[in-house]
Parts: structure tokens; sequence; C-alpha cells
């Protein structure tokens, strides 16, 4: 019963009445009030509250590192790292001058006991000494490898998400109205006819049926207090929507269904979350259940046009610079000089930011803008812009398999054919064993047959670099996770006992027996009922 008491005792007060418990409880030096912002002292830490008397409470630990503006590419990297998935937001931002850049934490509440407000402090001002020092040690890494290791790191959890074990989780991103005809290309539906679009909001229901009206909608949008003002709060927790469409030279009904939850917002940034599920069929006793489900992550930054062009314009700038004084460039910074269009740089920016953020619908629709304006010139193409046009291809490749619409990834990868890039045949990889290709298996096999005869040793004082094992064991993953989906079982569980051995891969291996196991004793089970 103890856990209904709190739950009860909370419920009486609002998020303001919460705080100023947690204020009173722990005796915080309370420097000064303005509007609804609180300015308090904890454990040493200065800290900001914008408390909204019956929805929220906000938390701003203000200023915890400032670096010059020159580090502005190791601040981003280390706040994408710092916020996937976390609870507390890293944000950046230049001062005036655009000389410095300095970091907030943000989180928000809506009703705690002065407890848990300490302990959610406590956990934020523990997450800023780790990203303080996260940034020392980046200062002294190259800036190539960081984006490289984001990159490896983003191909581990896509081949990672694809475990057997349930749904990916797939993530997507809109600073502009997402329209519903968008979302629904992205994942594979072309040339709908939508006929009827049933909304709910808050008890409330809205029948839209005009086709032009459905394929504009903004599902996220209906989550918003007010979509024009940044920092508003959100006005509903959740909103659920079923579309009823029909496919050229299909008489059938189709029918998805979108939920929105809203997430959480700090400053102009609200996080939403979709999930979609899409029946092909109509429930029948002539049609089985057809269902694919995935969910994702909508962030609206209410980002104007004129603020993108100006972060691109400086940072575009800055590598102009830098080529012509002879400094490093990254490869990010490499690809922008390559493309040799202002436009195609201007998409391939935002789209490389938002690929490392993890954005990947946002992401997808940029680098689709820097193909079409490019692919008609590709036989044209050599050295560094052939290179950048491969690139382009390799990465949209890899958002369309975040969003699991698999036959479009495998076009752009596939012309990637032949290369020698690790991340290029490693993603191709992942694409046709996510999508369950019948090619799968034979592919991996004559990679990993290449893999072996180029780095052979004749003894075991002939190491192999540290890369290539790495990048084997990836193979062999991916083998045995496409061999459990054909069946090939006894085979499987051959490639992960041994991968057993492989620290990078044990905890994967341990995953995928378990589900070797379990398939193989529901197969016994049908065939002691068939006889």
């Amino acid at each position: 019963m103890k856990f209904f008491k709190k739950t009860q005792q909370l419920s009486q007060k609002s998020p303001k009445e919460c705080f100023e418990d947690f204020i009173r409880e722990y005796n915080c030096n309370v420097k000064h009030t303005d509007k609804d912002r609180v300015f308090f002292d904890f454990q040493g830490g200065h800290f900001v509250a914008e408390v909204d008397s019956s929805k929220w409470t906000a938390i701003v630990y203000p200023g915890i590192i400032t670096l010059p503006v020159g580090k502005l590419d190791i601040v981003r990297h280390a706040c994408n790292n710092s916020n996937s998935g976390s609870f507390f937001r890293f944000v950046y931002g230049l001062n005036d001058a655009q000389t410095e850049v300095s970091v907030d934490i943000r989180f928000t509440v809506t009703r705690a006991l002065p407890s848990e407000f300490a302990d959610y402090l406590g956990g934020c001002m523990y997450v800023q000494r780790g990203f303080c020092q996260a940034i020392e040690e980046s200062r002294e890494t190259d800036e190539n490898t960081m984006l490289k290791d984001r990159e490896l790191f983003l191909m581990r959890q896509q081949e990672l998400s694809c475990r057997h074990s349930g749904p990916e989780s797939n993530r997507f991103d809109a600073d502009h109205p997402l329209k519903l005809d968008t979302i629904l290309r992205s994942v594979g539906i072309t040339d709908a006819i939508y006929r009827r679009l049933e909304v709910s909001v808050d008890g409330e229901c809205r029948v839209i049926t005009d086709g032009g009206e459905i394929h504009d909608f903004n599902m996220p949008a209906t989550l918003l207090f007010d979509n024009d003002v940044p920092d508003s709060p959100f006005d509903n927790e959740m909103a659920t929507a079923v579309l009823k469409y029909y496919l050229v030279d299909d008489d059938e009904p189709h029918y998805l269904s979108i939920v929105a939850v809203a997430q959480g917002h700090d400053g102009g940034s609200h996080y939403i979350r979709l999930m979609v599920s899409r029946l092909a069929k109509p429930l029948s006793r002539n049609h089985s259940l057809d269902a694919r489900y995935c969910q994702f992550l909508v962030v609206i930054d209410n980002v104007s046009p004129e603020k993108k062009l100006q972060e691109f314009n400086y940072m575009l700038g800055e590598a102009e610079i830098k080529a012509r004084d002879g400094g490093k460039l990254t490869d990010e910074e490499e690809l922008l000089l390559n493309l040799n269009n202002a436009d195609s740089s201007y998409d391939t920016y935002w789209g490389n930011k938002y690929f490392l953020q993890g954005r990947y619908y946002e992401a997808l629709q940029h680098y689709l803008n820097t193909f079409n304006a490019n692919f008609h010139d590709y036989y044209k193409m050599s050295g560094a812009k052939y290179d950048a046009m491969l690139d382009i291809c390799y990465r949209i490749g890899f958002c369309y398999n975040e969003l699991k619409n698999f036959h479009e990834a495998f076009y752009y990868l596939n012309i990637l054919n032949g290369s020698h890039v690790i991340a290029h045949v490693a993603e191709y990889v992942n694409v046709l064993a996510n999508g369950s290709d019948v090619r799968s298996i034979i592919v991996i096999k004559h990679i990993l047959a290449s893999l072996r005869d180029s780095y052979s040793v004749e003894n075991e004082e002939d190491a192999v670099p540290d890369h290539i094992v790495e990048f084997s064991n990836f193979l062999h993953r991916r083998l045995g996770y496409s061999m459990i989906e054909f069946n090939q079982l006894e085979e499987a569980r051959e490639i992960f006992t041994k991968l057993l051995d492989e620290p990078d891969s044990k905890d994967y291996a341990e995953n995928e027996l378990k589900v070797i196991d379990a398939r193989m004793r529901i197969m016994k089970s049908a065939k002691k009922d068939e006889k």
C-alpha cells in the first residue's frame, strides 16, 4: 500500500507546491525569483527552476562548461552522445559575439517528493561531471576519429536493434510540420489514396475525409499547446489516429494506426514518440494478421530556416578557411567542400548533423535532396566528388534501413557494390540481414571468404589488425542472425558458440543462443504433435 500512499499525496499538490516543499525541506538558498523562474543553489550547484503551477517544473543547470567557438564540433558531438536515451538533455549555444560556446543541462518533472527532487539534482550533477570529463578527453582526440567512432557506434546500435527479442526502435525528427504523407512514403507506403482519418485527442474525436487535408496532416502538432511559441508546454499527453486508405490497383481497404505520446520538452525542442502499426489487409477468416509496427522519436525544434542557413554559412566558412590555411579537415568538412554546390552542401551539412544525432528521418530528406541534385552527373564524377556521392548513398541507405524500408535501402547501398570501405560493406550486410533477404547468407559467406584470403596468416605472430577482427566478428554475428531467420539453427549455434569467446560479441551471442534453444524446443514440440 505504500506505493499508493505516495501517489495520493502527490496528486493533491501542484508541481509548484511540490517544488516549494523541496526548497523548504532541503533548506536551499534561493538567490532571487523572476516571474516564474527561481534561481537557487543545491549542494554547491547553481540551478534555475521554471515552474508552471499546474503542469510541470523545468530545471536548468546553466553554463556547466564554456569553450572557445573553435571547439563547437567537440561540444556538439559530446551533446549528441549524452542525449541518446538520456533523461537529462544537454543543450549548447553561442554567446552574442559568437566567440564562445556554452552548455546547459535541462530536465522536466511533473510532481515529485522532496527526496526525489534531490535525487534528480544529484543525478544532474553526476552527469555534468561525466560530460565535462568526456569533453576534456575529446579535446585531445582527433576530430576525424570522433566522427568515425560515432558512425561505428550508430552502426553497432543498428545491428543490435535487430536482435530476435523484439521490434527495433526507430527514431525520426522534423523541425517543420511533419506531413502524414511524408511519413508513409519514408516507411515504404507510396501511391496511397486516402479515404478517412479519425483522430482522437483528450476524449474528443475528429474525422477527416478530404484527401488533401489527410495528406498534409501533422500528427505531432496535435499534442502542442501552441506550435508558434517555442517554449510552450504540451497541451495533451497522447493522441491516436486511424487511417483508412487504398493502394493503386487494389480494391481492398488498408488501415494504419498512429499513437503520439509526449516525451517532454526543453527550451524550443519538443520530444514526441510516434508508434505506427500497419495492417496490410482487413482482418477476416481469409486473411492472417499482416502487421508492420515501428516506433520513433520526433523532435520539433522550431528552428527558423534563416537560423539554419546562418549556422551552415558559418560552418562552411570555417571549413574554407581551414582548407585555405592547410589545416586538417574532418570527413564532414571535406564532404561539404567536395560537392561544389551551395544547395547540396547545405543539405549535406544538415543531413550530417541530424545523422550523427540519430535523427534519421530528417537526415534522409536532406540527403535525398543532395542525391537528386547530383545523380545525373554520376558517370562524369571522379576523385573526391565521386567519393562524396558514394558517401551520400551510404547514408541514405543507412537512414532507410532505420525506417525498415529495406527495398529503398538496398537500392542505394547496391550502388556501393565493389566498395572496399568497411562501413559501406557493413551497412550493405545490415540491410540484407535486417530485411531477412534470402541473399544474406550467400553474400556474407562470400565476404568472409574474401576476408580470409586477404588476411590469411602463417602463424600466430602474424597478427590480423584489430579492426579486421572486429569486422569479421560483425560478419559472423550477422551470418548467425540470418541463419536463425532461415531455420539453419545448428549452423547458427556453432557460430554463436564460437563468438562467446569474443568480448565484443559475448552478450549478443548469449541472447541469440537462447533464441535458438527456444526455437528448437518449439520445432520439437511441433513434430511430436504431428505424430
